[in-house]
């Protein structure tokens, strides 16, 4: 492995890799493996790394001393994860409690002190806490994969539920178009204990390991009805103060497929 040295040297490092991920997708359309900066990093260290400006938007992620870049996010990711806040941040404001839940967005969590990750979403209770400790873990995570493989994702999904009081991850795997222009999709609903499929749903034309669903040609199918409880956002709280009439929070995949 080439191992830049100077901070320009990086800069190009950095560059070209990308560039020759991006040229190796579009040609093969093969998923990629996640980008190790060469060397080994402190925590320190590796906060410096992802305040870099060329860096910071890559979700750096850390593990043992070793630094990754995931996928640049995309258009993809953007309307997948902006379609689960939409539909959630909707269903509360009806209910008058929307403050009650807290966009946090993608960010940075330290699982320990050899684990970083950035979220592509997350969601938490304003007032964080669990048995009236304070908890700033979210209790719902989103993670995008486009260019990312399905393993990856699931290996973050797990380190969320092993690491921190992450009660969900929601996993949407991206496979590409299909030929009526809609996404292929691979969503997949984790819960604890750590990886435990709560639920899995494919869309689109990409099917695995046989699974015989319905295609997914229309709205209201409820095949693909995806819930939230809405106890898991609250850390078990069943129908929280301004809620009492809602138990989930339900999302129609043919949206997200057509999104």
């Amino acid at each position: 492995m080439d191992t830049p040295q100077s901070r320009e040297e990086f800069e190009n490092w950095v560059k070209r890799k990308l560039e020759e991920r991006e040229r190796h997708f579009a040609a093969t359309g093969l998923e990629l493996d996640r980008l190790e900066i060469p060397g080994t990093f402190s925590k320190a260290g590796f906060e410096e790394l992802c305040n870099h400006p060329l860096v910071k938007h890559l979700r750096p992620y850390f593990r043992n001393g070793t630094a990754y870049l995931k996928e640049r996010p995309s258009a993809p990711h953007a309307a997948s994860h902006g379609f689960i806040t939409k539909r959630l941040i909707s269903v509360l404001s009806k209910n008058d409690s929307e403050d009650f839940i807290e966009l946090q967005g993608s960010t940075r969590n330290w699982w320990n002190q050899n684990r970083s990750k950035e979220a592509d979403q997350s969601f938490a209770p304003t007032h964080r806490t669990l048995q009236g400790i304070p908890c700033p873990d979210p209790t719902l995570v989103v993670e995008v994969g486009y260019k990312e493989k399905l393993v990856d994702l699931e290996d973050d999904a797990r380190g969320w539920l092993t690491h921190t009081e992450t009660r969900l991850v929601l996993i949407i795997k991206i496979f590409g178009l299909a030929v009526n222009n809609t996404f292929r999709l691979r969503v997949i609903l984790y819960g604890r204990p750590a990886l435990t499929k709560i639920k899995g749903w494919e869309a689109g034309t990409w099917q695995e390991r046989g699974w015989a669903t319905p295609a997914l040609v229309g709205p209201g199918n409820p095949l693909y009805c995806l819930k939230i409880p809405i106890a898991e956002l609250f850390h078990g709280v069943a129908r929280p103060a301004g809620l009492a009439n809602v138990d989930s929070i339900d999302f129609d995949l043919y949206q997200l497929q057509r999104d």
